[in-house]
């Protein structure tokens, strides 16, 4: 066990270790504003067979919840954000991704979107982030979508 693991870390890692074989999309950062205060009944379920992860958990009496859809065959990234407070939520998301990051930027009203070369004669990418709302508007500020 030892040694596969050692042949494995000399094969199948790069230096330096964040150029990994697999690089991931980058980092999705939501920012809730507004929730002060210590969460409740605070869970968590993943189910592997259709793609889903759940986070659910109440603040100052009100549900909130978010969940996670992933399609390999449509190379989407969904996450529905839900809550019962009657004055809803507000919220900004971004993406980063360190170090390759070299442009960020909106297109539209709803939409921001990193891309760039990851590293030197490394293959070229592109995420974005879409948002809408049910019965309330979405905007752009910089790179940044808040509701």
């Amino acid at each position: 066990m030892e040694e596969a693991q050692f042949l494995a870390k000399l094969a199948m890692t790069s230096t330096p270790k964040y150029m990994n074989p697999y690089q991931p999309a980058g980092d999705m950062r939501l920012c809730l504003k507004g929730l002060h205060g210590k969460p409740e009944n605070y869970e968590r379920r993943l189910d592997l067979d259709h793609a889903l992860a759940k986070v659910s958990f109440q603040i100052n009496g009100h549900s909130y919840q978010r969940d996670y859809f992933v399609s390999h065959k449509y190379q989407v990234f969904a996450t529905r954000l839900t809550t019962d407070d009657p004055e809803g939520m507000t919220l900004s998301v971004n993406m980063i991704w360190k170090p390759f990051e070299e442009n960020t930027e909106a297109v539209g009203k709803d939409t921001i979107c990193n891309y760039g070369v990851c590293g030197p004669d490394g293959i070229s990418y592109f995420t974005g982030i879409t948002m809408m709302a049910k019965d309330r508007a979405v905007d752009t500020m910089g790179d940044m979508d808040p509701l």
